[in-house]
């Protein structure tokens, strides 16, 4: 196991193989202290990605698809305000 070595342990967990089974706190058991989920997120998208795709494809328009994010929700998320105030700090 992992905590037998000396120093810090990184772990990368990917979708779709059997260590994905393991809680955070099995892999801290285990000695990892840092774990990284390398493609969770990417492939959340890509699924969400197609599905958006393929409703427009067939409805012809985003209206009454996939519950999405909000502009305001991902606004917040990214914390556009931040961004936008940054960039009239920097612009000349």
């Amino acid at each position: 196991m992992a905590r037998h070595l000396p120093g810090r342990k990184v772990v990368s967990i990917v979708d779709g193989n059997d260590s994905t089974r393991l809680t955070h706190a099995d892999l801290q058991e285990m000695g990892f202290a840092v774990v990284l989920y390398a493609v969770t997120t990417l492939f959340a998208a890509a699924r969400a990605t197609a599905e958006a795709l393929a409703h427009l494809k067939s409805a012809g328009t985003p209206a009454g698809g996939l519950e999405a994010m909000s502009y305001a929700e991902f606004s917040e998320v990214v914390d556009l305000a931040e961004a936008q105030a940054f960039g009239a700090r920097v612009e000349p």
